[in-house]
């Protein structure tokens, strides 16, 4: 399955070679007044595989692993020695295969997971587990990627020394499966049957989780590896969650404050409930994902990274809090992430650099030589001048409450009035976007569109349903609509039983979190744009994957029979073997080439209509209703 593409040494060798030689002088590169007047950069810039993402440190900081990406060739590992003795190599996983996650054990192993880009109608497979020696001598396959392997899941590291990973199976059991000969063995054996576990920095089972019925469940081992239950608390009404643990004998939490905003304070098991008094951390205003950076083996924590209006670190070992100032002071205005061992002169300091305008940069720092190496751009294509300008803003929504929204405007526009696009989030439970470079804002933005102010709507998943919903609800706001797998009735969410929702979430969670389909009838009706789609005035460009089993074809289907018989203008995209996104690289080319062609006709954008390519069947923008199907 693995294989170490020899062809590929030169080229890294090289590209090693060259950026060694750059470093002295790179600075981050500074947006001028006004972009230079140039052709459309393409869309495969913006939305083919990134040159080189995810690096990491090897534990003694002397290896460096990234995903990288090149064209012809599939999305792999590379792996460099930052001390030059060895040649860096590329690991390919397979022939079909991208890699898409990776994490060291060791520092002569690495565990990855993998996404297949093929289309394979109604063949689901998971991302797999393999493991793969840092020269790419020798490999295995760890977990499967049959349907029933798929319910595995990667928990993190075994015990420190050993070449372990845990696994748990169909959430209900834990594995340990050593990385270098494939061998497994129960992990935890009187864990209780839960969802999902929290491991310490031992590699050690500690905390559990079940859904039970309308509850959630918690559940403690001690060091020993007694359980007890901990925490009852009603299944979508909880006050609080696991975050990790600190130590042998703390159990951190997540909270929110009175506002809704994250908190994370120490658990105390005598009254079941979060400690009161000063939290740990909090972060107002924002409802941060946060990262604990915590030792392995004595689990001392170092600090926290945070997801504010950027990405943000608070250092609380010293030593990290120097560095990071170090290097924010090197590279001023830029997110800066840094990692390295925590000790009094590491070894190396990995860097990524990056902005609004510019994906990253990533760079290694030598604070014992007060050295700099830059090894690469994440997009090298792209040119950061011209990228829009990301700004924050908080607004008032409709119900008096804090709405965050981000506008991203193209570059050289300056504040003169545009065309709009308002991009919105699936979810819609989850945090949308922070302060960065991000491929779809600029996208719209590089054909000359605000991205988020109110004119033109477009989304996927949930934010297809917020597009439908408000060409619906506001059919004088938009001029266009944009959706993408998008759910056009919530009622029929308890009509397909071929989606991936479970009889439990249908049973428990839809009532709550939907409404109850006859109880709450009338709610439901007006949260449907199917139920309004006579309202609905705008021409709408609307696509699904035919093998999409978390919003059902049927939904888009319906909504394009309702539009059409209505005489509403309706661009219907059908991707054969797709599913609830765009994994196939042409076909995502398709997609954005017939989104830059629609909003070009419909918003009437000051940039020029598209010349690098054709979105096919796209249609007439004076017709009615137009159709295409989109095959492998």
């Amino acid at each position: 399955m693995m294989a170490n593409r020899n062809a590929w040494r030169g080229l890294t060798r090289a590209l090693f070679g060259l950026c060694m030689s750059c470093a002295a002088t790179w600075t981050p590169a500074q947006a001028p007044a006004a972009a230079e007047a140039s052709a459309p950069l393409p869309l495969e810039a913006f939305f083919g595989p990134a040159r080189l993402q995810g690096a990491s440190l090897s534990p003694d900081g002397r290896w460096l692993a990234a995903i990288t990406g090149a064209p012809g060739r599939r999305v792999g590992l590379q792996i460099i020695d930052l001390e030059s003795a060895e040649a860096p190599r590329f690991i390919e996983a397979s022939a079909t295969d991208d890699v898409n996650w990776f994490q060291w054990v060791n520092d002569d192993w690495l565990v990855f997971s993998v996404h297949d880009a093929q289309p394979r109608r109604y063949i689901y497979k998971g991302p797999g587990l393999m493991s793969v020696r840092r020269d790419g001598s020798d490999s295995r396959q760890l977990v499967g990627r049959t349907l029933r392997s798929a319910n595995a899941t990667y928990m993190g590291r075994g015990a420190p020394g050993s070449t372990d990973v845990i696994v748990a199976y169909s959430q209900s059991s834990l594995y340990a499966i050593d990385v270098a000969t494939g061998k497994s063995r129960r992990h935890a054996e009187d864990s209780p049957r839960a969802g999902w576990w929290w491991l310490d920095a031992q590699g050690r089972a500690r905390v559990a989780s079940r859904r039970d019925g309308d509850s959630y469940v918690l559940w403690w081992a001690d060091t020993a590896g007694r359980w007890r239950e901990i925490s009852r608390q009603p299944l979508l009404d909880g006050s609080f969650e696991p975050a990790f643990v600190e130590g042998d004998d703390t159990l951190v939490v997540d909270t929110v404050d009175a506002a809704g905003y994250l908190e994370l304070r120490r658990f105390d098991f005598t009254t079941g409930r979060p400690q009161a008094g000063e939290p740990i951390l909090r972060t107002p205003g924002f409802s941060s994902d946060v990262r604990v950076h915590r030792r392995r083996g004595s689990g001392q924590i170092d600090g926290y990274s945070l997801e504010l209006d950027a990405r943000a670190a608070v250092w609380l070992d010293p030593r990290m809090r120097d560095l990071q100032e170090r290097v924010d002071t090197r590279f001023p205005g830029r997110v800066n992430v840094i990692q390295a061992r925590p000790e009094e002169q590491p070894r190396a300091v990995l860097v990524e650099s990056r902005t609004d305008a510019d994906p990253g940069q990533v760079l290694v720092y030598r604070p014992q030589q007060d050295r700099w190496m830059l090894l690469g751009a994440v997009r090298p294509d792209l040119d950061p001048v011209r990228m829009g300008s990301m700004s924050f803003h908080r607004i008032k929504a409709r119900d008096g409450r804090d709405l965050p929204l981000w506008i991203t405007r193209p570059a050289g526009h300056g504040k003169q009035p545009a065309p709009a696009v308002v991009l919105v989030h699936g979810g819609p439970h989850l945090r949308g976007s922070t302060w960065g470079w991000h491929a779809q804002a600029q996208f719209l933005a590089s054909r000359g569109y605000v991205v988020v102010q109110p004119e033109c709507i477009m989304g996927s998943s949930y934010g297809g349903y917020a597009t439908l919903m408000g060409l619906a609800k506001d059919p004088d706001q938009y001029r266009c609509g944009v959706a993408f797998a998008a759910l056009s009735d919530p009622r029929h969410q308890y009509d397909f039983h071929w989606s991936d929702l479970s009889d439990a979430a249908r049973r428990y969670l839809l009532p709550v979190m939907l409404g109850d389909p006859k109880l709450d009838a009338d709610i439901l009706a007006a949260g449907s744009p199917l139920a309004q789609v006579q309202r609905i005035k705008a021409p709408l460009l609307l696509a699904h994957g035919d093998d999409d089993v978390r919003v059902p074809l049927e939904n888009g289907e319906r909504m394009r029979d309702a539009l059409i018989k209505l005489g509403k203008p309706v661009e219907w995209v059908l991707y054969v073997d797709e599913g609830h996104g765009l994994v196939q690289e042409k076909n995502r080319y398709d997609w954005y080439r017939r989104v830059e062609a629609f909003l070009a006709t419909h918003l009437k954008a000051s940039t020029p209509a598209p010349s690098h390519g054709s979105p096919g069947s796209a249609g007439s923008a004076a017709s009615a209703a137009s159709a295409a199907a989109v095959r492998p």
